[in-house]
Parts: C-alpha cells; sequence; structure tokens
C-alpha cells in the first residue's frame, strides 16, 4: 500500500484567489494560532492528543464547504456511544473504504485496537487535523495515527 507523507510546513504565504483545499489547510493554521495565541494549546499534537473537538468544530463552521469531522468511532460502526460502551469494537472495512483508508493491517490482525485520535476533518477525499493542514488520503497517514500503528505493529 502506498503510504502519503503529511506536509507540516505551517508557513503558507496564501494571498486573494486560493483553493479550496488550500483555503481549508490555512483556516486550519489560523484556528491553530488562535488556540495558541488564547493559551488553549502550544503545539499541533496537543489537539490531536485532547478532546478538542471543539477546534475542529470551529474549523467546520468557518469553512466554506460542507466537510465533515471525524472520530475513530465511526470506523468502528456505530455511535459514539456505542463505541465507548461496547463490549466488543470491530473495525468496518465498509467504513474505512468509504473514506478511502484501506487499513495497511490485515483488519482481523488490528481486531479491536483503535488509535487515541479523537477528531479530523474530512473533505474532497481527504482527512485534515491539527498536525496535517495540508491534509491525506488515508487515515492511517495521519502522523499521530501513523506513529500509534508503528509502535503497536512494528
Amino acid at each position: 500500500m502506498k503510504t502519503q507523507k503529511c506536509s507540516k510546513e505551517y508557513d503558507f504565504g496564501y494571498k486573494g484567489g486560493v483553493a479550496v483545499e488550500e483555503e481549508l489547510t490555512a483556516l486550519i493554521k489560523e484556528v491553530f494560532d488562535e488556540y495558541t495565541k488564547y493559551r488553549f494549546t502550544k503545539y499541533p499534537r496537543q489537539i490531536n492528543l485532547s478532546a478538542f473537538n471543539s477546534f475542529y468544530t470551529d474549523v467546520k463552521e468557518r469553512f466554506s464547504e460542507p466537510c465533515e469531522l471525524l472520530g475513530m468511532h465511526h470506523f468502528f460502526g456505530g455511535t459514539l456511544d456505542d463505541f465507548f460502551f461496547s463490549e466488543s469494537k470491530q473495525w468496518d472495512e465498509e467504513t474505512l473504504l468509504k473514506y478511502g483508508s484501506p487499513s495497511p493491517i490485515r483488519l482481523d490482525v488490528m481486531g479491536e485496537k483503535y488509535f487515541c485520535h479523537q477528531w479530523w476533518i474530512y473533505y474532497n477525499g481527504k482527512h485534515y487535523d491539527a498536525e496535517c493542514p495540508t491534509g491525506v488520503e488515508n487515515l492511517f497517514d495521519l502522523p499521530f495515527i501513523k506513529e500509534q500503528l508503528y509502535e503497536t505493529y512494528s
């Protein structure tokens, strides 16, 4: 499976007339800068480690196009309550494929393992988060998830 490297460049230097995906990237940076200014966080990783779904809600509300706010629970075939209170958690292959994210590891091997990534934005076939404002096509290429995958299965 081909993996995609996330660009962690934050100084985009945008001028008028940017493409919609570039608008989303710039918006993620702008909201992150606001969170830094008000001392909610200092690093993009802190947003991904915490329950800062407000960060992604802020991005989604300001973005000019419809986009989805996703969380790990979406990939286990249920609601957030189902995810946290269920005895058994199994990856939903159909949902992974719907969001362009075939697992790099067989799902029967991954079993009930989930990754501590709370929220991210999905738009136009790409997954965006605070650490990867340029987006990646496969959620398993988001840096935080990729690192956990490597730590667990290497």
